[in-house]
């Protein structure tokens, strides 16, 4: 499983090239943004670097780059990271078999061929009934290829291939097949390589399942033609993608996923609409296991179907019966409508192959996790081994140097025992020239001192004459200053002055301004009073003519 073969290493080599290594090393960064592409979480690609980063540089070479891919693709198969790196891993690579090239089985080293499983017993009781048709009694043929050894295959896992039940009889077999072509089917699309990032296709035994399932005869319409391993591979993916465990990708999510096939846009484009079956613009699990099976035959040079296939329909689009083949398990749900009596004995037929394939599947299942536990155990085994063998050379090199360092402090004592002598020795010559030296230091620095005493006294006289020369002007300048202070305040004085006749003016306009202010006011109001009083007269006129009138009349009637 730990197993690095050659052709992992020579795509890995070219993968290497692609990043434009600077002197044989990738820095962390060209690495980190590599490996992202691969969709693990952060923690555990820090982990994959922990382990592949074999001597702490914070760069990667050739083989360091290598075993952090394996480790990659083991972690996206499902496998769980070593705690200790394997030994095997930083072995040169191992060279396929030609069994491996022949049958597009990838790389699988230390190719073991322990006995086959037992075939299964003849399906007798189906003879009688299919006399009425093509199908003969069928025999569980024997595998076409060897089994493989757990560490032989990459994914880790004791994938015993179970090939389909082929009938002997060579009118059942579809037209213009051969045993010849069925054999070529191992080698031909199978081998086609998927330029993403952890290429699966030629390094796992999924394309040769794929191969075998896909050339054998098809005894029903209603298996999904997914291989069962490409179910279980974009499963996976699928449940890597699908962070919020909603049951479905958004289209930017599956778009992303499927521009990794390095597809064109009409291909792509084609691809969605064969496997967006409900329309609705997301991918479910099952559409989008279907999109990528679409994906491996686009690349491995099959044209793309104008319409979807009756038997690439996820048995949960279908109306007859339902079966949970995501992930590859038992069926779950299984819904069976009434038929005639002669169209229910191939769907008989159907369940009885696919319970025994499935029974098959349990038993490999159960002998691939005792054989990854016996593995684990042995690699624990190994790297405790390894780790106590190391403790012990550690210890035996301690003492050793331990032994050595006592022997080099001996000399060292005795070297230094001379240097205290020859240090002795110079010190004392030191200590006389030293003597001789101050002597004369002495008589300088005493010359030196009475010059100097000379050249303050002569500095002395030359600053006391300074200061009285200072003195006087400092006199006459504090005379200057009285003078302009008595100036000062004539000035301050004449300015206050100025400043209340200002004050006071400023007081008198202020008090003419409120007069002016209250005289118009009065103006106004009596401006107002009269308005009234002319009002009053208009209306007062035409009283005064009336009682006028009045009067007149009353005279007029007064008079005999």
């Amino acid at each position: 499983m730990w197993a690095i073969t050659s052709e992992e290493r020579t795509k890995h080599d070219r993968q290497f090239d692609n990043l434009k290594p600077s002197g044989g090393y990738i820095t962390g960064d060209q690495a980190r943004n590599f490996f992202l592409q691969s969709g693990l979480p952060a923690p555990v690609l820090a982990e994959i670097w922990a382990l592949s980063d074999l001597n702490k540089d914070g760069k990667m070479d050739q083989q360091e780059f290598s075993i952090a891919m394996k480790l990659i693709k083991l972690k996206l198969q499902g496998q769980q990271l070593p705690v200790v790196l394997p030994p095997i891993m930083k072995q040169p690579p191992m060279f396929s078999p030609l069994i491996s090239a022949r049958f597009g089985m990838g790389s699988m080293p230390n190719l073991s061929i322990p006995q086959p499983l037992p075939p299964a017993a003849p399906i007798t009781s189906l003879s009688s009934a299919t006399s009425g048709t093509n199908l003969p009694p069928l025999m569980m043929p024997t595998p076409l290829v060897p089994s493989v050894s757990t560490s032989s295959l990459p994914n880790g896992t004791a994938s015993f291939i179970q090939p389909l039940p082929i009938p002997y009889s060579s009118s059942t077999l579809p037209h213009g097949s051969s045993y010849s072509l069925m054999m070529g089917g191992f080698g031909g699309a199978s081998i086609q390589k998927a330029q993403s990032l952890i290429d699966l296709g030629s390094s796992s035994s999924t394309s040769s399942t794929a191969s075998l399932s896909g050339n054998s005869p098809k005894t029903g319409t209603s298996e999904w033609a997914v291989p069962q391993p490409t179910r279980l591979k974009y499963r996976q993916k699928f449940n890597s993608l699908d962070k919020s465990m909603s049951g479905y990708l958004s289209g930017f999510q599956a778009r992303n996923a499927l521009l990794q096939s390095n597809l064109s846009q009409t291909q792509l484009a084609t691809i969605w609409t064969l496997a967006d079956i409900d329309g609705d613009g997301q991918l479910k699990a099952e559409e989008f296991i279907l999109a990528m099976h679409l994906t491996d035959m686009a690349k491995a040079g099959q044209p793309l179907p104008l319409t979807l296939p009756p038997e690439l329909v996820p048995p949960s689009f279908r109306g007859g019966k339902q079966i949970d083949s995501i992930n590859g398990t038992l069926p779950s749900y299984q819904k069976m409508q009434e038929e005639e009596p002669q169209k229910k004995l191939p769907v008989t037929f159907e369940d009885k192959r696919k319970a025994n394939y499935e029974r098959g599947n349990m038993e490999l299942e159960k002998r691939r996790q005792a054989l990854m536990e016996q593995q684990q155990r042995e690699a624990e085994r190994k790297a405790q081994k390894e780790k106590e063998e190391w403790e012990r050379k550690q210890r035996e090199l301690q003492e050793q140097e331990w032994k050595k360092q006592l022997e080099l402090e001996k000399r060292l004592e005795k070297q230094r025992e001379l240097e205290r002598q020859r240090e002795e020795e110079r010190r004392k010559e030191i200590e006389r020239r030293e003597a001789a030296k101050q002597e004369l230091e002495r008589q300088r620095r005493l010359e030196w001192e009475r010059i100097r005493r000379q050249e303050l006294l002569n500095q002395k006289n030359r600053e006391q004459e300074e200061i009285v020369r200072l003195n006087s002007k400092k006199k006459s300048l504090h005379l200057e200053l009285e003078a302009l202070n008595s100036k000062h305040q004539q000035i301050s004085g004449r300015l206050q002055d100025v400043r209340l006749k200002k004050q006071t003016q400023k007081t008198e306009l202020e008090v003419l301004d409120k007069q002016c202010d209250l005289e118009i006011m009065e103006i106004k109001q009596l401006q107002q009073e009269l308005q009234e009083y002319q009002n009053k007269l208009i209306y007062l006129v035409p009283e005064k003519q009336l009682l006028n009138e009045r009067i007149k009349n009353m005279q007029f009637s007064n008079t005999p």
